[in-house]
């Protein structure tokens, strides 16, 4: 009998094409020809997703019957397991499994809740790591890090419940940190982010305390109730800011928005060196609405390049507390400040669709 075409692709292609597939669609293509029954379990990517399945206990038995028949001395660079509801049990098989095998990139994506962890150990072969639950907050116990992932670049962690109060100290390769609507145990402590290495980071959180010790930061997204202190953020070129705290000057009382006009020109201070700027309209309105404090201070930046002040819209009208001429006013007043020292910046607005104005992973 003449082998069939699917034969005659190579190997390193055939295993391309299935690490492209979730597992489920891998282990079918078993059936397409005789040299692929066995071949779903040398793929380097395993990707487990629940979508497919009738209820909870059959993706369970498939997952252990996957991890069980896989060859052992196969390379594993990625897993991921996206699921609605799973047992506990289950999460810490397929956890175990990734790290034994020397995983590269592990991303879990979870709804259940309850009093969890995520279940993590030593792995030493750990690039990539994204976490997340779509519910309830998950402890963290594996911050902060000590020597456990020594070659951990990247993090992103979406609700988790962080009990340490120096987190990320531990990773000393960490190059990129996410961290979405996450909680601290003790909010009446600051959370300090100390990295030497980190170098990108994206706070979008509730957490009123924090305090940035990073001094090779060149990007910085935050959005969040309070701004971060900071102690060297000299290096820092690209900047993203917004404030959750309100969006209708109606509901917040003059003397909290005087103090956070405060904290957010003191934030301001130091950071000399940036070179993309974008405001979202809170932190735009802000400013506008205290011109005679700006006319007494200097603007910290003098390094920019291009400014952006940045508005949400609905049915394709702008959703704030600024009308269009309102917006021209705060153009004029915010640029007037910002660019006291860089007057040949680029300075725009954008107006925002709502998936993108809530979008918290740029």
């Amino acid at each position: 009998m003449e082998d069939d075409i699917l034969s005659d692709i190579p190997e390193a292609l055939q295993l391309r094409i299935l690490s492209s597939l979730d597992v489920k669609q891998a282990v079918q293509t078993s059936m397409l020809s005789r040299t692929w029954v066995s071949l779903w379990t040398k793929i380097p990517v395993l990707k487990f997703k629940c979508l497919s399945f009738n209820n909870l206990d059959v993706f369970n038995t498939f997952v252990n019957k996957v991890l069980c028949r896989r060859d052992h001395l196969a390379k594993l660079d990625t897993l991921k397991f996206i699921v609605h509801k799973t047992s506990t049990q289950i999460l810490k098989s397929v956890f175990d499994y990734a790290f034994l095998h020397g995983v590269k990139q592990l991303e879990a994506s979870i709804v259940f809740g309850g009093n969890i962890a995520w279940p993590l150990s030593v792995c030493d072969s750990l690039r990539s790591l994204k976490l997340v639950s779509w519910f309830d907050r998950i402890k963290c116990p594996f911050l902060p890090g000590s020597t456990s992932f020594k070659n951990l670049t990247v993090i992103y962690l979406k609700r988790a419940l962080i009990t340490d109060v120096e987190p990320f100290s531990g990773f000393p390769m960490l190059e990129s940190l996410t961290m979405v609507s996450c909680g601290h145990s003790n909010n009446n402590k600051t959370l300090r982010i100390h990295n030497l290495r980190l170098w990108h980071l994206i706070i979008s959180t509730g957490m009123s305390c924090l305090k940035l010790e990073t001094p090779r930061l060149r990007f910085l997204k935050y959005r969040g109730y309070d701004f971060p202190k900071h102690e060297d953020l000299s290096v820092l070129e690209t900047l993203v800011i917004g404030y959750w705290g309100f969006y209708n000057r109606k509901h917040i009382y003059k003397r909290q928005e005087k103090r956070v006009l405060e904290d957010l020109l003191f934030f301001f201070s130091g950071l000399h060196n940036v070179k993309s700027l974008t405001l979202y309209s809170p932190i735009a309105l802000l400013l506008y609405f205290y011109p005679d404090e700006l006319v007494k201070r200097s603007s910290p930046f003098r390094m920019l390049k291009n400014v952006k002040l940045e508005f949400p819209v609905h049915c394709g009208r702008a959703i704030d507390v600024c009308d269009d001429s309102c917006k021209e006013s705060v153009f004029k007043c915010v640029k007037d400040y910002l660019l006291q020292h860089v007057s040949d910046a680029e300075f725009t607005i954008t107006l925002l669709k709502a998936d993108e104005w809530y979008d918290d992973d740029i």
